[in-house]
């Protein structure tokens, strides 16, 4: 039992981020015009360097922030983070029923450090750069897992679902397995934040409880064809990263991504930001 006290919202607080046509908006009505960057695994590094982090974001211009929940495991990423989402069994494997305190507490602070900076949390649920086995839980832990997730994390405002980075790469999973997560959070989420899949070849079936489209592609021009297809907000969160790497996907020049990015919202959609220095 408890008592708590409601009030209206006050300074930046404009509530949640919602649908409105090809659109977003708070739910006070304010506009919300999606300008993202990406940190995946920002949550799974040092203390000093996630406060370095959040100090640059607080100095930059992004209002939405694509992140994992998982630890990532790939080129330039190698690093082991200090806590896991959940502790193991005596075999070795992970027990989704017993969280690990830290994990969650380090992850319920960071999003609330980013909504202070009026910054949406664009949470990765899945991911298939895992050397961890997180990929592979079972779909039996898996709903346990989001489950959890759905409960502890819903109250943020700032939050968004992303079932998954690329997924079409969790081989483990099928398509009825991402529907079913889907399902689960349309009907447990008492909030309604705002959901979608993330691809790397061919975007997610239109489902609904899909909020919009979350796009890997550098056909910038195809926004249009999508938004009838799907009848949905169009965002190219991933058009490629502005950088110096030697891969295809890590190199672009600066100028180049903000061309993607003008590209993106003169055709109606919106477009979110990557930077791969080495």
């Amino acid at each position: 039992q408890g008592e708590f006290e409601c009030t209206e919202n006050t300074g930046d607080n404009h509530g949640r981020v919602v649908v409105h046509g090809y659109h977003f908006r708070y739910e006070d009505g304010e506009r919300f015009i999606p300008f993202g960057t990406t940190a995946y695994a920002w949550l799974h590094q040092t203390e000093e360097l996630r406060r370095q982090t959040i100090e640059t974001l607080g100095r930059s211009p992004f209002n939405k922030i694509r992140m994992c929940v998982f630890p990532k495991s790939m080129p330039y990423n190698t690093n082991d983070p200090d806590c896991y989402p959940f502790e193991k069994k005596p075999d070795g494997t992970w027990d989704v029923f017993q969280p690990d305190p830290q994990f969650w507490e380090k992850l319920d602070q960071s999003i609330e450090m980013l909504m202070e900076l009026g910054i949406e949390a664009d949470l990765i649920l899945f991911h298939p750069y895992d050397r961890w086995g997180f990929a592979e839980l079972s779909q039996e832990d898996s709903l346990a897992y989001l489950e959890y997730c759905i409960a502890r994390l819903s109250a943020y405002r700032n939050l968004w679902w992303s079932l998954a980075n690329e997924y079409e790469m969790v081989y483990a999973k099928s398509i009825e397995n991402w529907e079913e997560y889907g399902e689960m959070i349309l009907r447990k989420d008492p909030y309604g934040h705002l959901r979608s899949v993330h691809n790397i070849l061919d975007l997610f079936p239109k489902r609904r409880w899909l909020t919009h489209c979350s796009v890997q592609s550098s056909e910038i021009d195809r926004i249009p064809f999508w938004q009838q297809e799907f009848c949905l907000p169009v965002l190219i969160d991933e058009c490629g990263y502005e950088g110096n790497l030697p891969y295809s996907w890590g190199s672009l020049p600066a100028f180049e991504m903000v061309h993607r990015f003008w590209q993106s919202v003169c055709r109606g959609g919106f477009c979110t930001h990557g930077e791969t220095y080495h």
